[in-house]
């Protein structure tokens, strides 16, 4: 028998109710287990091992009857099944039971928890966060079990807030990380109490998410940037000691109920144990007391805990792009994907937080049964007044289809994250130069942003009443000085520089002579994957995709149905009875160019008026996918023209270009919305055949773009704090399907498929500028 209990006091287990049954049995019946034991000698020992005893005590009361090897071999073996326990010098037995319940010795788990003590500090007001309120968390923690002391000597902190954004507790976050201390920011008050993360060095016992690879505790700054995107209105106004939103509305109730859960968590910390705190804020919603945990963010530039941002000319060349080999897995309407949706979908849900994620919400949708698509609303980087509403198409939300609910949902989220990180910040890598200075590596704009020299010089006329996608900015000035961005040619493996507010939204010019508004930020051939070489194939086939629709739509072009033998019958079936019940005929369109890459176009019209026109589009090698993806980007057309169908407010009130193309624009009039005729293009011959990875689909397509003379360049956004691959694909001379009418590809391409004889003049191209 161990020193240890023979010299502890003994105790059956507190979380035992002892029952004697025929003066010769005893049961030990506890909340969730039960136990009998049979003999007179149990009868007798257990109502004794009261606590008073210690183990020497108790064999030598039984020495008379029991030798005392004998005792000896059954305290040992009560105490190995945990019907007896040794308790600590202090403490209740209701604490002892708390911990004998769960299979714990109440001497070691006093031993753990009395190894780190905690401390309090009041930051905020009363009797939330103010002394009281620090006061009665003191007790809690005391009472159960933890040992407490002082801030100098507390090896972990709770700190109470009113408010997680008041500067008091910035200050005091900087402090704690200076002098490597532990601690948990605490908001007890307010409709929902915030408890956590977890602040202070070394790693903590929970995995980090897969694709986030940091181990490191959170960082308070980082997790302040992120929760002011969520109130942007914070940044319109300075905020005052306690913060601009302190916490006032609570019960007595919810306060205990968040003290106690955050001792709870404080005890699992202590203790060195996987807790919701490691990674997360955990909210508790004082009403209800449903909890939730956000995941707290990191950020590689915060001055802080990372790098901070990059000062001007210190960025090196370009860092080379290395196809790696990657499977392909989970294809599907997505077509060759490295992650299947199940995985991707557990990297992506933990950024929805309306806290901390970069989607406040995702919402899944039905257009009917089996039509499936999701819509997720974004945190904002931006400075901006609340009541601006930035609606699906904008920076601050995404929309996702597929042809199940999770494909759909991965999809929104994909999108939120490749909008997220074309989103500036003011710390991304670039290097300010004219663009003699980095020429030939630097891309010309000219050959990417495709305005025709008649667009530049009737500017002024374009742009009255012109949206953001039809402006026509100022001419590209080589002379002047502007940010570029390291990228990386594909196809001649070598460095290249793309205009830095090319590639970003909301780019602003930082400490430039003069701003050169040349371009806006586009985010053609942006996209996102579970591998960079995933991502780059998802972002390469878009900026085919939108080629092909320029090259179509600007010429007018009668294309060839698609046959649509190969794609998933029961999707197939319901949005057919679903087109029938809108009286909506529907037909996939061959939009493939000479690039011999399929791209596909699926328009449905009511078949009566010719109007209520929808579009969606999709390219892939595989031509079944590329026509499958055009049919579930239809089912968004479908849903949110349906929203448009409303007067005012609603899901469509920002889009009223769109809401009078739907309702007047008709086939009659556009009858390049029609299939030509004749026989439809087979799925099966249309699709490129070969690549059985990713990287060879990626080769495969560089080569084919090489050979009609176009370059590819790809731009990595090297977001960690999100748990995909995010890029920009660029391919100069190939067209936008925005309002880009300098192109010579656009007039040459329909003379290489034979369908001109000669080129249109740029004033025979279509009026009406696309915009869906």
């Amino acid at each position: 028998m161990s020193s240890d209990v023979l010299d502890r006091r003994l105790a059956v287990a507190p979380h035992f109710c002892l029952h004697p049954q025929d003066g010769e049995r005893m049961l030990l019946l506890s909340e969730e287990r039960s136990f009998r034991l049979n003999g007179a000698l149990y009868a007798d020992l257990l109502p004794r091992l009261d606590g008073s005893l210690t183990g020497r005590q108790v064999v030598a009361a039984f020495r008379s009857s029991v030798p005392e090897a004998e005792m000896i071999q059954i305290l040992e073996g009560l105490h190995g099944k945990g019907y007896l326990v040794t308790l600590p010098d202090r403490g209740d037995l209701h604490l002892a039971a708390y911990w004998s319940a769960q299979g714990e010795q109440p001497v070691e788990a006093d031993r753990r928890l009395r190894s780190v003590p905690v401390g309090v500090v009041a930051l905020g007001q009363g009797p939330a966060a103010g002394s009281e309120g620090a006061g009665a968390l003191l007790s809690l923690l005391a009472g159960s079990g933890l040992a407490v002391a002082g801030e100098a000597e507390a090896g972990l902190l709770f700190v109470l807030v009113d408010d997680y954004l008041q500067p008091a507790l910035a200050e005091f976050a900087t402090a704690a990380a200076a002098a490597a201390r532990s601690w948990i920011p605490f908001k007890p008050g307010g409709l929902s109490a915030w408890i956590g993360p977890h602040h202070g060095p070394g790693e903590p016992p929970s995995a980090h998410p897969a694709g986030l690879d940091d181990p490191r505790r959170p960082c308070f700054h980082c997790l302040a940037r992120r929760l002011i995107t969520h109130r942007p209105g914070d940044t319109l106004v300075q905020a005052p000691v306690g913060g601009l939103r302190p916490a006032r509305a609570w019960t007595a109730g919810s306060l205990a109920l968040a003290r106690g859960i955050a001792v709870t968590e404080a005890i699992h910390q202590v203790r060195g144990e996987a807790s919701r705190l490691d990674r997360n804020l955990l909210t508790l919603h004082g009403p209800s007391g449903a909890a939730e945990t956000h995941l707290a963010p990191r950020f590689q530039d915060c001055p802080h805990c990372g790098a901070g941002a990059p000062a001007h000319g210190s960025v090196p060349e370009p860092t080379p792009i290395r196809l790696a080999k990657v499977a392909r897995g989970g294809d599907g309407d997505g077509g060759w994907r490295a992650l299947t949706a199940e995985q991707a979908l557990a990297r992506l849900e933990p950024l929805i937080s309306p806290l901390t994620g970069i989607v406040s919400h995702a919402r899944d949708h039905e257009l009917s049964r089996r039509l499936y698509l999701s819509i997720a609303s974004q945190a904002n980087r931006e400075r901006v007044d609340p009541r601006e509403n930035r609606r699906l198409g904008k920076p601050g939300a995404a929309g996702g289809k597929g042809l199940s609910r999770i494909q759909a949902r991965v999809s929104c989220l994909a999108e939120a994250v490749e909008r997220y990180a074309c989103g500036w910040t003011g710390s991304e890598p670039r290097r300010r130069a004219r663009y003699a200075e980095l020429a030939p590596a630097a891309v010309h704009p000219r050959t990417i942003l495709g305005f025709s020299e008649r667009q530049y010089d009737l500017r002024a006329e374009l742009n009255k009443g012109a949206s953001g996608m039809h402006h026509v900015p100022e001419r590209f000035r080589e002379d002047a000085e502007v940010d570029w961005t390291p990228a990386w040619s594909l196809t001649a493996d070598a460095p290249r520089w793309l205009p830095t507010r090319f590639c970003y939204f909301d780019y602003r010019a930082q400490d430039l002579p003069e701003d050169h508004p040349f371009c806006l930020g586009d985010s053609n051939g942006c996209a996102s994957g579970g591998t960079l070489e995933e991502a780059i194939l998802q972002g390469l086939l878009e900026v085919v995709e939108r080629d092909a629709i320029s090259v179509w739509w600007y010429n007018r072009l009668a294309r060839p149905a698609a046959g649509l033998d190969g794609i998933e019958p029961r999707f197939l079936a319901a949005l057919r009875s679903y087109c029938e019940s809108r009286d909506l005929a529907v037909e996939v369109l061959d939009l493939t160019t000479d690039l011999a890459i399929p791209a596909m176009a699926a328009v449905a019209h009511n078949r009566t008026t010719g109007r209520e026109i929808s579009i969606g589009f999709g390219a892939h090698p595989d031509a079944t996918v590329a026509a499958t993806r055009a049919l579930t980007e239809l089912n968004q057309s479908l849903y949110f023209n349906l929203a448009n169908e409303q007067p005012e407010g609603g899901e469509g009130a920002d889009f009223g270009e769109a809401r009078h193309w739907y309702q007047s624009a008709s086939v009659a009039e556009h009858p390049y919305l029609l299939a030509s005729g004749g026989a439809p293009s087979d799925l099966e011959s249309l699709s490129r055949r070969g690549p059985e990875s990713i990287d060879e689909a990626v080769r495969d397509l560089v080569g084919r773009l090489a050979e009609a003379g176009h370059e590819v360049v790809a731009m990595d956004y090297d977001r960690r704090d999100v748990p995909l691959a995010c890029v920009k694909v660029v391919v100069p001379g190939l067209c936008h399907f925005w309002n880009r009418r300098g192109e010579p590809r656009l007039f040459q391409s329909p003379v290489r498929q034979g369908l001109f004889a000669a080129p249109l003049s740029e004033d025979r191209l279509n009026p009406l500028s696309f915009f869906i």
